[in-house]
């Protein structure tokens, strides 16, 4: 297959011919002038995709054809084959290439993807790439040298059963995202060295953590030279889940961050940003790197972008600490038969989710997901309760941290409606200030963003004061504006 690198952009339209098309002949030509790559292809075979309206051509507005695409459709399976993609010579470096395919696959939607095969040693990987191609596997070719092919993919966003699969496992357990340096750090055997990326394999933490990997990292996986080192990481990465995300999300992510790496003055690479973008389009709450240039930007980009950067080791502490919760004892609540039980295992995430979700204001579910699963990872920062009464069924979801030494923030706070409701509401309130004072902290602020009205008279009743990421009340008398408190 041929063509150049895609640097500029020019005008042209991408049009379907059939056999009585005049483009056609120019089709075959251009076939013919570069059957050494493309491979023999007769000329029945053109005239028969021609009739199946499987040939695009990109026309200039003068109408010359500067190239072309054939496919084919493979309903079985349900996906798109990319057969030929060819550019005239004098034409490359336009675009042509990326336009071509981008309506290939915008008006193929209802195909899982696009599949292409191409010899790895025509060194097209940077193309295919930049063309949104990801390669999954190499086979040997039908020739008599058998000459090596990468099986390349363009993923179509529809939910088949390994994303469904891998959105469930997503579900029940913690993810967290490992990157290109933390994952080639991996063995993958029981004969594993003791490096700090090694330690996530850990047996002890399988029943709460999901290692997760981008489709960037085949793309790394397919620049290793040597046949069976490349075959070994892909077999390890198989092994491994691979986060399902949506392409309109993965686009504002990159955007996103971009903003944050101008404003940080960070610098990494185009990999490192695609498999951070994947991490924040598909929800993950963790990202773990050992790259010293992404986490000397982690604070900016989770304050930003709501995503947690961390050291492999940083992460087996937290998960450790977490883990001394496991033995809790529920606490009865003002000698009621109310109690209130520590929120400490991911299996728990959904179905409280579930149950507290603000819907009528537009929250999303994933979003609340994704804030319980880091307050839960984060036992040493934030504590986080679910209210039940006496026969179990949940009535409120708080959490909270003291970690700024001047006051206690309460970032969840959600009461079911019913007869308890303002009851709840209140005596939480009165908790939540009562906590705050026995640790001699001045004041208590609630950022949740969804409160119930039920909640918002109480707190102003409490004599809590708006400020501009929600309600602050001053424990002590202190002289200061509502706006300097809000900072």
């Amino acid at each position: 297959m041929v063509i150049g690198n895609v640097t500029q952009e020019i005008q042209l339209q991408i049009e379907t011919i059939d056999q009585k098309s005049l483009h056609l002949s120019t089709v075959k030509a251009l076939g013919r002038a570069h059957a050494t790559t493309l491979g023999h292809f007769p000329e029945g075979a053109f005239d028969q995709h021609a009739l199946d309206r499987q040939i695009l051509v990109a026309l200039t507005p003068e109408k010359k054809c500067t190239g072309y695409l054939l496919y084919r459709k493979v309903r079985r399976h349900n996906i798109i084959v990319l057969v030929h993609l060819c550019i005239e010579p004098s034409w490359r470096g336009n675009g042509i290439a990326r336009k071509l395919v981008n309506y290939l696959s915008q008006n193929t939607q209802d195909f899982y993807g696009i599949k292409l095969k191409c010899r790895r040693d025509y060194g097209l990987e940077k193309m295919w790439s930049h063309l949104d191609f990801v390669p999954l596997a190499e086979k040997p070719g039908r020739s008599k040298d058998g000459k090596l092919l990468t099986v390349w993919w363009r993923d179509h966003d529809h939910p088949t059963l390994f994303s469904t699969v891998a959105t469930q496992k997503l579900e029940s357990k913690l993810c967290a995202v490992i990157d290109t340096s933390v994952f080639f750090d991996l063995q993958g055997d029981e004969a594993r060295s003791k490096t700090e990326s090694d330690s996530l394999l850990a047996d002890w933490l399988q029943p709460d953590l999901e290692l997760c990997i981008t489709n960037e990292i085949f793309k790394v996986i397919n620049t290793i030279d040597d046949t069976k080192q490349r075959n070994g990481k892909r077999q390890l990465a198989d092994t491994f889940t691979q986060l399902p995300y949506n392409q309109k999300d993965f686009q504002t992510a990159s955007r996103a961050l971009t903003q944050v790496l101008l404003s940080t003055q960070g610098t990494i690479n185009k990999s490192e940003l695609r498999q951070l973008a994947i991490a924040i389009a598909s929800d993950a709450p963790f990202f773990l790197t050992r790259n010293s240039q992404i986490l000397a930007i982690a604070d900016a980009i989770n304050e930003e972008l709501n995503l947690s950067i961390l050291s492999p080791t940083s992460l087996i502490v937290k998960l450790d600490y977490l883990h001394e919760y496991i033995n809790y004892q529920p606490v009865r609540l003002a000698g009621t038969s109310i109690t209130r039980q520590r929120v400490h295992k991911f299996d728990q995430v959904r179905l409280l989710s579930e149950t507290f979700l603000v819907d009528a204001q537009g929250e999303k579910l994933n979003k609340l997901k994704k804030k319980l699963e880091t307050i839960i990872a984060s036992p040493d920062k934030f504590k986080c309760y679910f209210i039940l009464n006496s026969e179990n069924k949940p009535l409120a979801l708080i959490a909270y941290h003291t970690y700024k030494n001047h006051e206690l923030n309460v970032p969840i706070f959600r009461v079911r409606s019913g007869l308890l409701e303002e009851t709840m509401a209140r005596h939480l309130i009165f908790w939540f200030i009562s906590l705050s004072v026995s640790e001699n902290l001045p004041f208590t602020r609630i950022t949740e963003p969804y409160l119930a009205q039920t909640i918002l008279s109480a707190i102003q009743d409490d004599a809590f004061f708006k400020v501009k990421d929600g309600y602050l009340n001053a424990n002590l008398a202190v002289a200061v504006t509502a706006t300097e408190l809000s900072d």
